[in-house]
């Protein structure tokens, strides 16, 4: 997917793993897809200063990546991941 996006900056990559976070929360709790979610925030965010292909990455990047995320955290885990609340 090409978009464009800011500059690479320390400050635009701060905004889109912020932007990802709210992102993602929201995938958790919605179950929207992915792609619905990432239109509703390029749409209802000021991105210019936002490095997009980099909250792209992060926003598909992260579940896709989820079960690996999970087993790297059980071990320091005193419950099930599934107990764990979303935030």
């Amino acid at each position: 997917m090409t978009q464009s996006a800011a500059p690479s900056s320390p400050a635009a990559r701060r905004k889109a793993r912020r932007y990802a976070l709210q992102a993602l929360y929201q995938w958790q709790l919605a179950g929207s897809t992915l792609s619905d979610i990432e239109a509703q925030f390029l749409a209802a965010n000021d991105m210019q200063k936002v490095d997009r292909t980099y909250f792209h990455d992060l926003l598909h990047g992260v579940p896709a990546e989820v079960t690996g995320l999970d087993e790297a955290l059980r071990p320091f885990l005193d419950r099930r991941v599934e107990e764990l609340s979303q935030v």
